[in-house]
């Protein structure tokens, strides 16, 4: 993996970091996937909690994984106890796989043309159930406490239940849309997201800051620009114009501003950092 050999990686970690937020990284699950310790330790987290660490450990039903009530728990009690700002990265473990027999009770019936996977759907869906819940009790948390908390939710990936006839039905670009919300505990957001809105999660943080009027640095200025022209993209999906397409369709102004994106990656992943040197990602 490229992170961990790497000395530096600049992130909103590192920038939150410069102005004195105590950063910390939790996961309920176990630290050597994906060699999640030494890729936090490189982008420059304060603390890393596991499930080794944590204070609240609850699971639910049959359910081997540590429910998100419990994470939303942790966080809660930082924010509480620490009163020098805070930046919280979690990534949760509830919802994933296998489902199977994670519920003893479903709350929710489900049918799939195939006849395939059918319980592991249910059980999936009362993950949601759950899992909806507690976000919703930890966002009504939030509102009683003094301090301003902000809050980015989405989830990374769809879950891997369903079959190849089911694939085949859908278009690519379906098989990786997620839900993503905003949150501010404080009501005080510049700009309220349309439902239907698509992004790509490089965004978010520059566009939290866009919105709660902090200061930005070099490389979010460009990511609010790319932005405009290209609102979501990975390999060989490119969403401009309302439409998604295999190849983007860019102008010159637009092709520059996409390869001065494409030069800053290479600089600080595999080039010499030079942006890093000359003060890009730093905040004005």
């Amino acid at each position: 993996m490229l992170v961990p050999k790497m000395d530096q990686l600049p992130s909103i970690v590192s920038a939150l970091n410069a102005q004195s937020y105590q950063t910390t990284a939790i996961h309920p699950y176990n630290t050597s996937m994906y060699k999640r310790e030494d890729v936090y330790q490189t982008l420059g987290f304060d603390q890393f909690i596991s499930e080794r660490t944590m204070t609240y450990t609850d699971t639910i039903e049959n359910n081997p994984y540590i429910s998100d009530e419990s994470a939303y728990k942790e966080i809660l009690t930082l924010l509480k106890e620490e009163k020098t700002p805070q930046f919280i990265h979690l990534v949760t473990m509830q919802t994933h796989m296998p489902y199977n027999g994670k519920y003893d009770k479903l709350s929710y019936s489900a049918e799939i043309s195939d006849g395939s996977g059918t319980l592991d759907l249910e059980n999936y869906l009362q993950d949601i159930s759950y899992s909806s819940t507690a976000l919703k009790q930890f966002t009504e948390e939030l509102k009683n406490l003094s301090r301003r908390t902000l809050v980015v939710f989405w989830g990374d990936h769809l879950p891997g239940i369903y079959s190849d006839t089911i694939q085949a039905k859908n278009d690519k670009q379906t098989l990786h849309e997620t839900q993503f919300l905003m949150f501010d505990s404080k009501g005080k957001l510049e700009k309220q997201t349309t439902q239907d809105a698509i992004t790509s999660p490089f965004y978010f943080a520059a566009n939290l800051m866009e919105q709660t009027n902090q200061t930005t640095n070099g490389f979010y200025q460009l990511l609010l620009s790319l932005e405009q022209e290209l609102p979501a993209f990975e390999r060989e999906l490119y969403y401009q114009n309302g439409q998604w397409y295999k190849e983007a369709q860019f102008n010159r102004s637009q092709q520059e501003i996409y390869d001065e994106y494409q030069l800053i990656q290479y600089d600080i992943v595999a080039g010499k950092q030079y942006s890093l040197a000359e003060g890009f990602f730093e905040h004005e």
